[in-house]
């Protein structure tokens, strides 16, 4: 009987064990895996778009711009930006990620880690943005995770990016979203648009996860137990 028992409980346990699978990661270490919808930039007026600390991260041969903010939490390279339309580029930009295998793969999850230098008294106005949206199979895009400006200063403007009761700053914090949905392919897709000096973002270490759904293994494990203990009775019974 006690075996049984412990046969059961171990059962248990490995239905709850079911480890999270990563199926999508960006380190932003270099600028393979994604495309924009500008190139990278920069120039020496506090407007660029790129991978700081990357060789070569805001362009072939173009230096590092010296307004990239100091932020924290971040590790290697990341991507970040400031007055995006400052040369000319079309608002919002984009960055893309298509074609990552999902199939067979339930409860997806995306992470990443965000953060918005803090400038007295703020810089993010109301009509700035920053999101991220996910599609499958091709079905559209629908926004997972988004951050709004708010908390303003001065009317709509002079504020910070916020979801929830969070704002964003100069330490990079890590946010998670559920991705509703299954299918084979899963595209992904950041949106930013900041238009001013000092308005700036800064991304790192995305990633899509994947946990296997237990409900089957949970069911045949309740059978086996009550068989084993229907079996067990049978047993005591006849003897």
């Amino acid at each position: 009987m006690k075996n049984m028992i412990f046969g059961c409980i171990a059962a248990l346990m490995m239905m709850n064990s079911a480890k999270a699978e990563v199926v999508f990661s960006e380190s932003f270490d270099d600028a393979t895996g994604f495309t924009t919808s500008t190139p990278f930039f920069a120039d020496n007026f506090g407007d660029f778009f790129g991978l700081a600390e990357v060789t070569d991260g805001f362009g072939a041969n173009v230096a590092t711009p010296g307004g990239v903010k100091e932020y924290t939490g971040f590790t290697g390279g990341f991507l970040t930006g400031m007055d995006l339309d400052g040369e000319g580029a079309t608002l919002p930009v984009t960055v893309d990620w298509t074609g990552i295998d999902i199939s067979g793969r339930p409860a997806l999850s995306f992470a990443g880690d965000f953060a918005e230098f803090f400038d007295t008294p703020g810089d993010i106005d109301a009509d700035d943005s920053l999101f991220v949206e996910a599609q499958i199979d091709g079905g559209g895009y629908s926004t997972i995770l988004e951050f709004t400006p708010g908390l303003f200063d001065n009317n709509t403007f002079n504020g910070f990016f916020t979801n929830g009761n969070l704002s964003l700053g100069s330490e990079a914090q890590r946010f998670t979203a559920p991705i509703t949905g299954t299918g084979n392919l899963l595209d992904l897709r950041l949106t930013v648009s900041v238009n001013s000096g000092d308005e700036d973002f800064a991304v790192d270490s995305f990633s899509v996860t994947a946990i296997p759904e237990p409900g089957s293994f949970a069911a045949l494990s309740a059978i086996a137990c009550f068989g084993m203990s229907v079996r067990r009775r049978r047993s005591i019974a006849s003897s």
